[in-house]
């Protein structure tokens, strides 16, 4: 069983912390307020594709939510529920008002807040995947207009506070993907480096005797062989047309290098 779902029946808001809720609730007009459920906050309900957020049965079941919106609970002549969709106003503790549906499926069993305004209210307040999210069923003004009321709790869930967002426009890069790009970079410089140095050596005219070093021939400084008798070097001999083919047949290694690297 998942940790929402566990939280969500059973584990309530501290009364000091429900009572602080309340006054910020009363300073905006809020009445009625019952607190509703909470939940930890999943990868899947602040996924800017999903536009959702997930409340299973349990979470929800004799809860106020039910009581404030009764038509989410009628069935169908075949005994299922009617899947009926109900727009309300979500808001939270800093004044932000979006328009939501809320919605009860057959398939899954469960309740939704969805709509696209939900994705702009978790961009909005910095809602992350391990936040504590408390919900509360209300209304407000001289109409009683059905509201929800969320208030959030920064890495309040199973991850002890340590979770770090990496949703939004502002999100923060976790350690360890910080750790293996600086890896890479740092790798891909060195090859860079490496294969600079390849090519500096083949257009080097000074070191045209590279050539014979790489096959395991003369030195071009010292003109000897390292496990032979001394030599001339390659460049007293060659001619033009082979100094160019040299030059060539090493541009073509190095060039099979660096495909090799990257």
């Amino acid at each position: 069983m998942s940790g929402g779902a566990i939280m969500g029946s059973r584990w309530r808001v501290e009364h000091a912390e429900e009572a602080r809720h309340r006054e910020v609730m009363a300073s905006l007009g809020v009445c009625d307020a019952e607190w509703a459920l909470c939940k930890v906050l999943e990868a899947s309900d602040v996924k800017p594709g999903q536009n959702r957020l997930l409340l299973t049965k349990g979470m929800v079941r004799d809860g106020p939510i039910p009581r404030l919106f009764p038509e989410l609970e009628e069935l169908d002549d075949d005994g299922l529920n009617a899947q009926h969709t109900v727009p309300v106003t979500l808001l939270d503790a800093e004044g932000r008002e979006k328009e939501v549906s809320l919605c009860f499926l057959n398939s899954n069993k469960a309740y939704r807040i969805k709509g696209p305004e939900w994705r702009r209210f978790v961009e909005d307040s910095g809602m992350c995947k391990g936040d504590r999210l408390d919900l509360y069923a209300c209304r407000r003004g001289g109409d009683g207009e059905r509201c929800l009321f969320s208030f959030t709790s920064k890495g309040g869930g199973a991850s002890g506070g340590s979770a770090r967002c990496t949703n939004g426009p502002n999100r923060t890069r976790q350690p360890a993907a910080a750790d293996a790009v600086r890896d890479h970079k740092k790798r891909a410089k060195s090859r860079r480096a490496e294969r600079q140095g390849h090519m500096g050596y083949v257009m080097d005219e000074a070191c045209i005797g590279g050539f014979q070093g790489d096959y395991g021939c003369c030195k071009a400084a010292e003109g000897t062989r390292e496990d032979k008798a001394p030599t001339r070097s390659w460049k007293d001999y060659a001619t033009k047309k082979e100094r160019e083919a040299a030059k060539g047949l090493l541009m073509l290694k190095y060039a099979i290098l660096a495909e090799y690297y990257y």
